[in-house]
């Protein structure tokens, strides 16, 4: 009996501690009883304990996924194509060599003894309207031509044939630039009233004096050419002239009657004349260059 008891004494003191184990870690007493040694001492006691491992280990697998998330976003985006930057597009320039043509339209102001004058004519000055077309090389912002301008006024009416030459300020897209031509002016039309009181009153006359108008031309002219593209330029300019001129003696105007000696005595029959005049002119020109 004393045996029996003894042995049950051990049984249940081998037993407490795997039913606290149970209770605390969750463990069935039959597994807990099978690991525990004869000697009474839990193996859980000797090493980690089963909930903070569980725990690292979730921690670890959470940290190698979350590794593996960002290895294969950095891997996507190095794979991605770079774009490459837009160009951009290139400027339209224009041709250092060129042949241009150009045509201008404006307001004149011609007055035929401005400075000076000995032509014997009642009125030299006279309001009109000026056009001309030019023509010839473009050296980058140098230019070399020639140029054919009509002035039409009122009174009279001037052609001028001249060479010119030209510099533009390398300055896009308002270009300034500044021109002198000389050139050989002559008439093409005189009016009456410039020298009627040369001419027989009454119906004496039959036909006007032959009267001629002849000289040098030499100019200056200022210029803002817009390059409309790299072929098209329009802009404004302003000119200004001086005007050497010079009247052979004229012959008497035809008449049915014998013309009287004080209209023969005029200076316009008797003697020649010159002048020094001035011509203003302001319009707006186009250019179009031929690139070579």
């Amino acid at each position: 009996m004393m045996r029996l008891a003894r042995t049950c004494c051990a049984a249940s003191a081998r037993a407490i501690p795997a039913l606290v184990a149970a209770l605390v870690f969750g463990t069935s007493v039959p597994a807990f009883a099978q690991n525990t040694p004869a000697g009474g001492t839990p193996s859980s006691q000797s090493g980690q304990k089963p909930g903070k491992a569980a725990k690292d280990k979730k921690q670890a697998e959470k940290a190698a996924q979350q590794n593996e998330t960002e290895t294969a976003a950095n891997t996507a985006k190095a794979n991605q194509p770079v774009e490459a930057a837009p160009e951009k597009p290139k400027e339209e320039k224009e041709v250092d060599r060129a042949i241009y043509i150009s045509a201008d339209l404006g307001f004149t102001r011609m007055d035929l003894g401005g400075i000076s004058d000995s032509l014997g004519f009642d009125k030299t000055a006279a309001n009109g309207v000026t056009w001309s077309v030019g023509a010839g090389l473009r050296l980058k912002d140098l230019k070399l031509g020639a140029r054919w301008r009509v002035n039409d006024t009122t009174e009279f009416d001037f052609w001028t044939f001249m060479l010119e030459a030209g510099y533009s300020l390398p300055l896009r897209p308002v270009s300034p630039g500044i021109t002198a031509h000389l050139g050989y002016i002559y008439d093409q039309s005189l009016q009456r009233a410039l020298f009627r009181s040369s001419i027989p009153s009454g119906r004496l006359t039959v036909l006007d004096p032959n009267v001629d108008v002849r000289g040098v031309n030499v100019g200056v002219e200022a210029q803002a050419m817009y390059w409309v593209s790299r072929y098209v330029r329009a802009g404004a300019f302003l000119g200004f002239d001086l005007n050497f001129l010079s009247r052979p003696q004229a012959g008497l105007p035809g008449s049915t009657f014998p013309i009287p000696d004080e209209i023969r005595n005029k200076p316009l029959y008797t003697e020649s004349g010159s002048s020094v005049g001035y011509t203003f002119n302001v319009g707006v020109r186009g250019a179009f260059d031929v690139g070579f």
